[in-house]
């Protein structure tokens, strides 16, 4: 799904095209049916997000699948602390796309639960180690 927004700020003309993955859309499918069990009767806006938010059986389906944000955390979780490139490999084992395994990445160093170092080695310059960080309780 994408959204384009057109317009100026001041002087400054604006065109932005905002193109959401499939975790984007799974969580905004499952904000819906939260919000449509406690609120039973239909409203104009809850038709609205019906109508944008696609809810076909693929959809579906990959809600069983731990997203690839959950299977990486589980993998830093399990290891206790991980390199850049050890993460790098194995998210792309994962997910071939590699557009995806950088934005789960970008999520990974702004989550509650990691925390990261930079180190140095004789082998390789700078390189980040992602800890895991069991004092939150955020997923």
């Amino acid at each position: 799904m994408a959204m384009r927004i057109k317009g100026s700020v001041g002087n400054t003309p604006i065109d932005l095209t905002i193109t959401c993955d499939e975790d984007v859309l799974n969580m905004a499918s499952e904000l819906l049916d939260v919000w449509s069990r406690q609120n039973k009767a239909a409203t104009p806006c809850e038709s609205e997000l019906e109508n944008t938010v696609p809810t076909s059986t693929h959809s579906k389906t990959t809600r069983h699948k731990p997203s690839l944000l959950q299977q990486a955390l589980d993998y830093i979780e399990k290891e206790k602390q991980v390199t850049n490139y050890q993460l790098v490999d194995f998210l792309s084992g994962l997910e071939g796309n590699e557009q995806s395994v950088k934005q789960t990445i970008m999520r990974l160093k702004h989550h509650s639960n990691i925390q990261l170092t930079t180190e140095s080695t004789h082998a390789r310059t700078d390189h980040l180690v992602f800890h895991w960080d069991n004092t939150t309780t955020e997923t």
